[in-house]
Formats: structure tokens, sequence, C-alpha cells
């Protein structure tokens, strides 16, 4: 799989987007009722590809592109499971693009240097002005470090053991 941002794009030419792991083992009938519809219509465009199958290797997928891309709505984003996806994506050193007002941007301070918004409305302009300055994405050393302190075992722990401990 090529890189998410190919050096030999032109300014004028398009991001390339994997979909991968659009189906999930356990979801394929909603995808399959639901969601195929969208990625049928995508499979001719030359700048998206679609890989249906589930990976179960974070690390080295991440390693095949520049950035992970999660959009959703902000209600969506804090209900269910995205926030897992960018705190896995940015524990493994991959920045993440999110809509602009995700709430995790917003709440946890540590994370703006990881995470990458864009607007909603402006989806394709905003990811080729990424393209175009993709040293921005890069994850520095102490910002991971911040992470790795913040959202370490002992601190992410310490409430549940210091109950337990009351017993």
């Amino acid at each position: 799989m090529p890189p998410l941002f190919n050096n030999q794009l032109k300014y004028n030419e398009h991001v390339l987007i994997d979909f991968v792991g659009i189906v999930h083992p356990r979801y394929k009938r909603i995808y399959t009722s639901y969601f195929q519809k969208f990625f049928d219509g995508a499979i001719d465009a030359p700048n998206i590809r679609i890989f249906e199958d589930y990976c179960d290797d974070s690390l080295s997928l991440f390693s095949e592109y520049d950035a992970g891309i999660i959009l959703a709505n902000n209600w969506l984003e804090e209900k269910y499971a995205h926030r897992c996806r960018i705190l896995e994506m940015v524990a493994s050193g991959f920045p993440v693009i999110v809509n602009e007002g995700n709430a995790l941007y917003e709440e946890l301070d540590f994370l703006k240097p990881m995470l990458h918004p864009i607007k909603l409305t402006n989806i394709a302009e905003d990811l080729v002005q990424i393209k175009e300055n993709k040293n921005k994405l890069n994850i520095k050393n102490e910002d991971l470090e911040k992470l790795y302190q913040v959202m370490s075992w002992d601190n992410v722990l310490a409430p549940l053991i210091d109950y337990i401990r009351r017993f």
C-alpha cells in the first residue's frame, strides 16, 4: 500500500485515500445492507482504494500511511468507539486527521500536536493543504512522551486501584 500522501503528486492532484477494513467480521450485515452502496460508487475513483478485509495488526497498517482519518459528527465521536481508535493511532505515533470541533481535540491539550482538525464542509481543500505541509504531521518525541506519561497504566488505573484498596 502506498502512503496516503504520495510524494509524486503535483499540487493539483488529489490526495490518495484508502479505506481499510471497512467490513468488520462482526458487522458484515450492516455493511452489505447500508454502507456498501457508498463504497460501490467509489471503486472507480483514481484516488480512492477500498480494502474490505479487516486488518487486525494496527502497527503494521499504520506504518504504510502518513496519517489516519477519523471524521464523525461530534456527538457520534463522543458516544461511540472513535475515541479508542484515535488514541490507538496516536499512541502508536500515528497522526490523525479529525473533524474540527472534535471533543477529544478540545478536551485534551496534550493531544493537539498529534491531531489535525479539518472542516467537514471543506474536506478536499483541507486535505490538500495537509498534503502540501506534510512535515506538520510529524509527531515530536516530547509530545509522545507527554502522551505516555498522561495515559500510562499507572495514571489511567489509579482511581480504580485506589477504589479497590479502600475495601
